[in-house]
């Protein structure tokens, strides 16, 4: 076989390959609850079942508060007076203990206390006396390690310290010369490595930001000349607090931060993750969105969200199946709470019904014309299948199409890989030879067209397959990637 026949061949083999490929880097969908009100005692006892089901569907639940706070936004509440009372006296003592030379003793408790209050950023935030001790902590901390003869830890130290006090002196006369020599030094390092810009806006011209702690702007600000490192921005509005977002600042770059006061105002990671509203009339008209939003922070494909609230003068557990961007349901449905609580077993039924399955016995499905559980707009449609759904219950829709689309595929491929092995050959006979063919280009054109045909009919053969009547649904479908078509499916199995 010619070099050129190799190409062909391999060419169409990596295509289909990819074409067969799932698509791994896509990020899955997730759950979450939303409450008009405070979280009902006995939520647990209902949302449990349904969200066990759903995170072994697929769906990311019980470790989604800690991605949450990892790419998104941190709590931002504060420290407990006792617990603040008890980060002050070890800063006390452990700056006590580094001027006696009992330098170990000073980096653990200094350390510690830095540690719980960077914990609840907002604890410095909101309590700007606070700042003072920080500071004796921060000193005292980078000198300890210094006589430990740990560099980098000092450098590191006295480095968050030049972050978060620029408005500050440290004053000789408080604490020697030494810091402040220590200090000077980290900043001209900070300095050759460069400076950024941090523009944060807020949706909400009252809410009061603060960088690293420290009193920004009412919102909006830029940040200008901030030295390379990772910023928290904290946000409140009057006495409501807001969320904690973390910012890594690279030299010569311009960072932008939106913030979105509802959902900050919103959103609870701890010790549920979901949304609280004020009032079930706030729930119904803003949650679809902010779930929405929240599944287009996290890169979700989809956002379950679940809540208990009345529906037609009843208690219900209702969960509905929100598309990350537009707030639309593509499905949803609703369990009585009373007379009689449903068991465990329709529990998890509403949990399949929402993962793609059959809805279980006794399922409302609340739609545009329905009493909205907070009596009056904003009720979810009416479910209808999603986009990329196969309904295996049996139907056989594409019998003909897959071996047609197949068919054709291996065909156009076959040919593909002729053309390319005949380019270039001379058609000779007794009278001499013709010009050489030229067919290159319509090979592989063929091929790759080949290659797509004989995807789509993968594809077809996938959604064609029966499931046995489960009524179980599975995600299917072509997605574009850089040198090819990927061959997406998703489901229970």
């Amino acid at each position: 076989m010619s070099a050129k026949a190799v190409v062909a061949v391999v060419a169409v083999v990596v295509i289909t390959s990819i074409t067969c490929t799932s698509a791994a880097w896509a990020r899955g969908p997730v759950a979450i609850e939303s409450y008009g009100g405070a979280r009902p005692r006995d939520a647990d006892s209902f949302m449990a079942p349904v969200l066990a089901e759903l995170e072994a569907r697929g769906y990311a639940a019980s470790k989604l508060g800690a991605r949450i706070e990892d790419e998104v936004s941190l709590p931002g509440e504060s420290l407990a007076p006792a617990a603040i009372a008890d980060a002050e006296e070890l800063i006390s003592h452990g700056y006590r203990a580094f001027l006696k030379g009992e330098f170990e003793t000073a980096t653990d408790e200094l350390g510690r206390a830095l540690d719980v209050l960077r914990s609840r950023p907002a604890t410095i935030a909101r309590n700007q006396q606070l700042r003072d001790p920080t500071i004796k902590a921060h000193l005292g901390l980078s000198l300890a390690h210094l006589r430990l003869g740990h560099a980098e830890a000092a450098t590191q130290t006295m480095a968050e310290f030049v972050r978060s006090f620029p408005d500050r002196e440290i004053s000789r006369a408080s604490y020697g010369p030494e810091p402040a020599e220590l200090a000077k030094k980290v900043r001209a390092e900070l300095t050759q490595r460069g400076r950024a810009t941090l523009t944060i806006s807020v949706d909400d011209p009252t809410a009061v930001i603060f960088i690293n702690e420290r009193f920004l702007a009412v919102g909006q600000a830029s940040a200008t000349d901030l030295f390379a490192g990772r910023y928290r921005i904290y946000v409140q509005r009057g006495t409501t607090p807001g969320r904690v977002h973390l910012v890594d600042v690279v030299p010569g770059s311009e960072h932008k931060l939106q913030v979105r006061w509802q959902l900050d105002a919103a959103l609870s990671t701890r010790p549920f993750v979901g949304l609280v509203f004020d009032s079930e009339a706030a729930r119904a008209a803003s949650d679809a969105q902010l779930a929405s939003d929240l599944g287009v922070g996290l890169d979700a494909s989809q956002v379950v969200v679940l809540t208990i609230a009345n529906l037609d003068k009843r208690r219900v557990i209702m969960g509905r199946v929100l598309d990350p961007g537009t707030g639309k349901a593509s499905r949803s449905g609703a369990l009585a709470l009373e007379p009689a609580p449903p068991g465990r077993d329709k529990l998890v039924g509403l949990a399949r019904y929402l993962a793609g399955g059959k809805p279980p016995k006794g399922m409302e499905r609340p739609d545009a014309g329905a009493t909205d559980p907070a009596g009056g707009a904003g009720a979810p449609p009416a479910p209808v299948p999603a986009p990329a759904a196969i309904d295996h219950s049996g139907r056989r829709p594409y019998r003909l199409w897959k071996w047609l689309a197949l068919g054709s595929g291996v065909a156009a491929a076959g040919a593909g890989v002729a053309l390319i092995v005949l380019d270039g050959r001379k058609s000779c006979s007794t009278t001499g030879c013709s010009d050489e063919y030229n067919t290159a280009l319509p090979g592989y054109v063929s091929a790759g067209v080949g290659a797509t045909l004989i995807g789509v009919g993968i594809v077809l053969f996938v959604k064609d397959t029966s499931s046995g009547g489960t009524g179980e649904r599975r995600q299917v479908g072509l997605a574009p990637v850089d040198r090819g078509l990927a061959l997406t499916y998703g489901g229970n199995f």
